[in-house]
């Protein structure tokens, strides 16, 4: 796929999804079973899970969708239907869930085998889903929308979301990033947000990043403030 100088709308929420993804997967790879502790842990982080990838199908189906459907009518059919079966095999996994807190001792390992291979079969197809929008509906958006558009929806999609929201999108986004990426993400941050919410996101930006990272991250925007002034 050839890089394109234009907005792109799925980079970098994707990016933060698959961390989500990921991590999910890795936690529940590594879960102590006979402990009733660590199993509602997992399963908390299985909620946030289902929170993010819930709220992240309803935004597109909200702004995303309906701005390609305005300009070719039946174009987003295939893209909705996935979202349909994503939807009732995360319901289905959640009831696999709720059955392996609710084991008993004699159960509890055939239903968390049963969970795990379940849930890494649901972040493969997901990973197919989003190459799918990164591809195909990208060259959509591209071929029917031009940049004020495309820019208008992000606008939309990003004021839409409750300040909660957007701390915990930006918990999987921020280290998910390259470092111009996340420079330029934060920079904007910090020219349009409230300065507590901002000095909130650097500070949470420091817990997540490696010394490294974080250094580079803050002098640039030092940089930018100097600049500024």
């Amino acid at each position: 796929m050839t890089y394109v100088n234009r907005p792109d709308v799925y980079r970098n929420i994707h990016k933060a999804l698959r961390k989500a993804l990921f991590d999910f997967s890795y936690a529940t790879g590594r879960v102590d079973i006979e402990s009733n502790e660590t199993l509602r842990a997992l399963s908390r982080q299985f909620d946030e899970l289902l929170y993010l990838l819930d709220m992240h199908g309803h935004k597109e189906d909200t702004y995303s969708l309906p701005l390609l459907e305005s300009k070719r009518p039946g174009c987003t059919r295939h893209n909705e239907e996935e979202h349909e079966q994503i939807h009732l095999e995360l319901s289905g996994l959640k009831s696999q869930m709720n059955a392996l807190l609710d084991a008993e001792a004699e159960t509890r390992k055939d239903c968390y085998w049963n969970f795990y291979y379940s849930i890494n079969s649901f972040i493969s197809g997901y990973l197919m889903h989003m190459q799918m929008e990164e591809i195909v509906m990208t060259n959509l958006f591209y071929e029917l929308c031009n940049d004020e558009e495309l820019k208008g929806m992000t606008a939309a999609i990003l004021s839409s979301l409750a300040p909660n929201d957007s701390i915990l999108i930006a918990r999987y986004m921020i280290p998910s990033l390259e470092p111009a990426e996340r420079i330029q993400m934060m920079s904007q941050i910090q020219r349009t947000a409230p300065a507590p919410a901002f000095t909130a996101l650097l500070k949470m930006s420091e817990e997540i990043l490696s010394e490294n990272e974080y250094k580079q991250l803050h002098d640039n925007l030092n940089q930018v403030v100097t600049v500024r002034v």
